[in-house]
């Protein structure tokens, strides 16, 4: 969030107007895109990094890898604290597109 939008748009328009898209659609959903990244995986690191470690020594005793404690236990627990990040990230796309009707 260090970045602002206009800034990071305008590092865009010089970088893609090397393969043809200068300034318009591409460059601002690109520089959304980039833009809303950041409170997506800070909040599913966030999420992940605090199960509680007594469900995470539970599956280890139970024998689960780690691809099967991370898909069966730890994802299914941190889901309320990844959408709030998605929701987050959502609402400030708005925020910077403004869409309006034509």
């Amino acid at each position: 969030m260090t970045i602002s939008s206009i800034a990071l748009f305008g590092m865009m328009i010089p970088l893609l107007s090397k393969v043809g898209y200068g300034i318009g659609y591409v460059p601002a959903v690109i520089t959304v895109l980039l833009y809303s990244l950041l409170p997506i995986i800070r909040n599913s690191y966030t999420a992940i990094n605090n199960v509680d470690p007594a469900l995470v020594k539970a599956a280890r005793g139970m024998g689960m890898s780690t691809w099967q404690r991370l898909h069966q236990v730890e994802i299914p627990i941190s889901v309320p604290i990844i959408m709030a990040g998605i929701r987050a990230a959502v609402v400030l796309n708005i925020g910077i597109m403004q869409l309006r009707p034509t």
